[in-house]
């Protein structure tokens, strides 16, 4: 069984293949695989975040590129995403990678159970970018984290949201 690890170093991508024997640690892993954000499980706190980021489809585009290459984390010296896949899609493993106390990395599973490129929501009043993964068993939280891009056709402001 695979379970929490922890290590001294950050660079062990070849862990990540032992995931897909696990399951998801909670009944609601896909409950963010639409652009519908009124599908929140009961017990479940919801975080948002969001910030204005740009201006213009090459920003929205730049953005874009950023969530789905997971460089939004791995910019960050305390925390890395190993993906499991070069070709990142819905069931792709991922290793959340945090340093703890700056004494060790903790790597935690996940799987990829959301991806929307570039998809106008239902009003028609924003392009959307999106990647979402859940937690899997031996993961120390439960839950759900998405990264979102939007664009507004109108205003042309592009907007990043974590959820």
């Amino acid at each position: 069984m695979i379970g929490l690890a922890f290590y001294i170093s950050c660079d062990f991508p070849e862990a990540i293949t032992g995931y897909n024997s696990l399951s998801f640690n909670h009944e609601y892993a896909s409950s963010l695989n639409s652009l519908d954000d009124s599908k929140y499980p009961v017990g479940f706190g919801v975080l948002v975040k969001t910030v204005k980021i740009g201006n213009g489809l090459n920003d929205f585009t730049k953005a874009a590129n950023i969530i789905f290459s997971f460089d939004m984390i791995n910019k960050l010296s305390w925390i890395k995403a190993h993906v499991g896949d070069k070709d990142v899609k819905i069931g792709t493993n991922i290793g959340i990678n945090a340093n703890a106390y700056r004494v060790c990395w903790s790597l935690s599973p996940c799987r990829i159970v959301s991806i929307i490129k570039r998809k106008m929501n239902k009003s028609g009043t924003a392009l959307i970018s999106q990647i979402a993964y859940s937690t899997l068993d031996t993961h120390l939280l439960a839950g759900v984290e998405r990264f979102r891009v939007m664009y507004s056709p109108i205003s042309e402001e592009v907007i990043f949201e974590v959820r």
